[in-house]
């Protein structure tokens, strides 16, 4: 298990300001935030996300998902494919959220787009909106809803839009999943259809009638198991159209009822996950009735779970089976088998025409090719003349300024300005991409951690594969050349690596180093091998159990540990531990009494600053941020810079001599991160703050190099204003841009 992904939520919502205030725009007092510094300015990235589609009158294809650049052009979770293949130079609504989670377009090319969001084509809009689906994408000034969130179906019927999702309220008014908005946008009060459940996971029009499938039992105490058929006029179930989808008692694969619905030329084709339907054996395929839901003849082969079903206007039914990958083509009258080579990707939207089929997902293509998309297919399946690539921002979890003036980035990504670079990369002292530095390691890669030693030659931990070699850390020469022999290849995650006198320290989730028994932290030797320590062995436990160590730090000429433990060397110890180098890592009697989950450690002169998500140190209160002696029992220093305010922190770091930096979040939502500078007494310094915002509003970690520069690393696209993809770089005193400050500089 990922545990500290567990704990350390790096979501959407996860990381806030950590003093009340400090988000979203300057308010007046308010210091301005530190704008970055010129360099680095790059463009650090992994394959985005396709989420829906929607194809318009004229053969356009509006793509909505989680992306930031198509084929390097900026767009934001939003763009429009023009007939002839290419992207619309235009059409840019840009919302300013995390993801578009669904698409539909009405008779007049207008454009309806929920997801996350608050402002979307020039205008206030929160979660959706309509546009205009030509020109510049703009919002329309007279459609506007009060609030909709948790929406994740749509469906058109002239002006009038259909909502389906898992919501509660629409429009501040109680809707259960299922609601009517009218042209004018507001909630239509007479069609009220309540579900049992908020859990509708399809919408269909036909005729007078809307066809809805989800997770309910019952729609206004009309029994209904996931599929119904409701009055476009009055909103009351149609009382004798209930094909009632169910399992064939098995029970495998688990039933989970209807997925998609499409309704045309008096058919109702239903997917999804189900052995029977009306009172029929069919599996998780049907063609029903619109006049009585009735079974229809319909030769469908054999089909697996159905997540989505899309029907062309002539004649065709596409079904995307739910590992996401197996797409059949179907005459949609007989339901045999058309021509069509499914391609192995990861679609989760499709839309189809007489002479193209469009795919959007998650693509990994052939080893050396650009990750896409949005793949566009002939009708028989056969690749088409186009493919896009989608950019996200990537994560970045780990920076490490070294000692020749360049720095190591690493995380989750796949690209550096467009260069291939798998989970790790060099910044050389100029800003640029090391175009030497390049470990071509596996798509899968993840960096969590650096170490450098005296040689210059670098550790790295987290994930990842270089020429053959598997494992979780790793020792590279200072060109970044691997050292093929120093391999000790522990079975499972490494979080964090510290160096002290000639031994290296891991931490992390593993279990056991080569075939010895060395539970989540371990000592080895720097030379030929990568000796393990037999004696070096503390074992943390938890609960009975194998333990886990997320961070790792050497000081005073001891190892000091934080993780998820409560009990090390056979001492009981809640999270944190200080512990001899040599020897058998016997565990000392320093013990700060800490109440929670310590994320960072900081070595700090002859003390240590914790962070992390806790209340209480020993007997004092300490929210997420605290400083105590290295020596001793761990004493509770005064140093308390939040006082009594809620707060929890991930990262600290120096990047001068008489300040420490720290961020982290609170429970409340803000718009943006903030880093806070905080002076050797522990006073916040109110003329220097920094915000991240945007993406994911994410911010993993922080680093100085102690010459006065802090590195700021995480998923985000904005720092104080100005625009930076996941690495930024600001100075350690008082420089701020107020041109800038009020966060509306265009990005390329």
């Amino acid at each position: 298990m990922d545990m500290r992904r567990k704990w350390v939520d790096r979501a959407r919502c996860a990381l806030l300001a950590v003093v009340t205030g400090w988000g979203g725009a300057t308010a007046a007092g308010q210091a301005p935030s530190q704008r970055p510094l010129d360099v680095p300015d790059l463009a650090i990235t992994t394959t985005g996300w396709v989420y829906a589609l929607a194809r318009q009158s004229d053969g356009s294809v509006i793509v909505g998902g989680d992306f930031i650049l198509v084929n390097g052009v900026r767009r934001r979770n939003l763009a429009r494919i023009n007939a002839q293949g290419a992207l619309d130079a235009q059409w840019d609504p840009a919302p300013d959220g995390v993801v578009v989670d669904a698409l539909a377009v009405d008779a007049q090319d207008r454009v309806y787009v929920v997801g996350t969001f608050d402002h979307i084509g020039g205008a206030a809009r929160r979660n959706i909106a309509r546009l205009d689906g030509h020109g510049r994408g703009n919002a329309d000034a007279n459609w506007q809803v009060a609030d909709a969130g948790g929406i994740t179906r749509l469906a058109v019927d002239g002006d009038v839009l259909y909502v389906g999702g898992g919501f509660d309220t629409v429009a501040g008014e109680p809707r259960n999943g299922l609601a009517r908005i009218r042209a004018d946008a507001s909630l239509d009060p007479a069609w009220a259809p309540q579900p049992d459940l908020p859990d509708i996971s399809a919408l269909a029009l036909a005729g007078a009638h809307l066809y809805v499938a989800g997770g309910f039992r019952a729609i206004d105490g009309t029994a209904r198991n996931g599929l119904a058929r409701v009055s476009l006029a009055t909103g009351d179930v149609d009382p004798g159209w209930n094909p009632a989808p169910a399992p064939d008692g098995s029970e495998d694969p688990p039933y989970q009822g209807v997925a998609s619905i499409v309704a045309q030329g008096g058919v109702v084709y239903v997917g999804g996950t189900f052995r029977r339907i009306a009172q029929a054996d069919r599996g998780n395929l049907a063609a029903l009735s619109t006049v009585d839901g009735s079974v229809m003849p319909f030769g469908a082969p054999p089909v697996g779970p159905v997540a989505r079903l899309v029907r062309d206007g002539v004649g065709a039914l596409y079904v995307v089976e739910s590992d996401l990958h197996t797409i059949r083509k179907l005459d949609a009258h007989d339901g045999h088998a058309l021509a069509f080579a499914s391609p192995s990707v990861q679609v989760e939207a499709l839309v189809a025409d007489d002479e193209r089929v469009t795919l959007g997902g998650h693509f990994d293509p052939a080893p050396g090719r650009i990750d896409i998309s949005l793949l566009q297919l002939e009708p028989d399946g056969a690749p088409g003349a186009a493919s896009w690539a989608f950019d996200r921002a990537g994560y970045v979890h780990a920076v490490q300024p070294l000692r020749d003036g360049s720095v190591v980035v690493g995380g989750d990504f796949r690209r550096v300005d467009g260069q291939a670079r798998h989970g790790i990369a060099r910044v050389l002292g100029d800003g640029r991409l090391d175009p030497a530095f390049d470990l071509a390691v596996d798509d899968g890669a993840s960096t969590h951690a650096f170490a450098e030693d005296a040689q210059g030659r670098l550790y790295v931990a987290g994930v990842w594969q270089q020429g053959g070699i598997n494992g979780s850390i790793a020792r590279l020469d200072a060109q970044g050349v691997l050292d093929p022999d120093w391999a000790p290849q522990p079975d499972g995650i490494v979080w964090d690596v510290a160096l002290e006198s000639g031994d290296v320290f891991l931490a992390g989730e593993f279990r056991r180093i080569g075939a010895t028994w060395r539970p989540a932290i371990a000592k080895l030797g720097a030379g030929t091998g990568a000796p393990l320590d037999p004696d070096w062995n503390p074992q943390p436990a938890w609960s009975g159990s194998a333990g886990y160590v997320f961070d790792i730090a050497a000081a005073a000429g001891s190892i000091y540990a934080s993780g998820q433990f409560d009990a090390i060397g056979g001492e009981p110890h809640a999270g944190l531990a200080r512990l001899e180098r040599s020897g058998s890592g016997t565990v000392m009697a320093w013990n700060p009494g800490v109440d929670g989950t310590v994320y960072a450690m900081l070595p700090l002169g002859d003390t240590m600053v914790l962070a992390g998500a806790f209340d209480h140190v020993g007997s004092g209160v300490r929210h997420g941020l605290a400083r105590v002696a290295l020596h001793g029992d761990g004493a509770l220093l005064a140093w308390d810079p939040l006082g009594s305010t809620p707060a929890r922190f991930i990262s600290v770091a120096l990047a001068d001599d008489d300040a420490i930096y720290a961020y982290g979040w609170r429970d409340v939502a803000t718009d943006a991160v903030s880093v806070l500078r905080i002076d050797d007494g522990g006073a916040i310094d109110a003329a220097w703050r920094v915000e991240v915002g945007d993406i994911d509003h994410t911010l993993e970690t922080i680093a100085g190099d102690g010459a006065g520069t802090l590195w700021l690393g995480g998923s985000f696209d904005r720092v104080g204003g100005r625009c930076r993809l996941s690495l930024a770089a600001v100075g350690a005193h008082a420089i701020v841009d107020r041109l800038f400050d009020d966060g509306f500089e265009a990005c390329p």
